[in-house]
């Protein structure tokens, strides 16, 4: 199905493990988990930097509801990611994220997902605590910025109103 998926969108990426990387990026967490955003600019100048360095095919992941967003990050980018936001079942989207080399993502279901399938995750923490909620397994990387007062708050809505824990992760991290 995947291949399938590709040739829909005109686009023949190297689904075997070889050649450009693969990287997915997951960057919505839902409206009422708005603590838990990275900001789409931030993901938007990394896919770029994806693109641009590691010459890699990019991957906006996510749900129906999901798409939108994705699309705003998209519209924000000089490369042209590939939206598969809203266009995969929950099992084609795990198919998919274990021929990602990587996914970059928030504290999510696909971040647990590529963990899953042995795809390895740069996850973004703010408010929750990886330790209870990081990806499992050995080869991920968590990003959380803990010299903040509020750190970890373990709050789904920003109590101050900043996201400033999420904000601090930077592109270059």
């Amino acid at each position: 199905f995947i291949g399938l998926f590709f040739e829909r969108l005109s686009v023949e990426p190297d689904l075997s493990g070889g050649g450009m990387p693969i990287v997915g990026f997951n960057p919505n967490v839902s409206i009422p988990n708005s603590s838990r955003h990275w900001p789409p600019e931030y993901f938007a100048e990394l896919g770029d930097r994806v693109s641009d360095e590691l010459g890699g095919l990019l991957l906006l992941i996510g749900g129906p509801e999901d798409r939108d967003y994705c699309y705003m990050i998209r519209s924000m980018m000089k490369s042209d990611p590939i939206v598969t936001a809203g266009e995969l079942s929950l099992g084609q989207t795990a198919a998919l994220l274990k021929k990602c080399h990587l996914l970059v993502s928030g504290d999510t279901g696909p971040m647990h997902l590529a963990a899953a399938v042995g795809t390895r995750v740069v996850a973004l923490f703010g408010s929750m605590d990886p330790r209870r909620a990081g990806p499992y397994g050995e080869g991920h990387s968590v990003l959380i910025k803990r010299d903040l007062h509020c750190i970890i708050c373990e709050e789904k809505i920003c109590p101050l109103g900043t996201t400033q824990c999420m904000k601090d992760i930077s592109v270059g991290e």
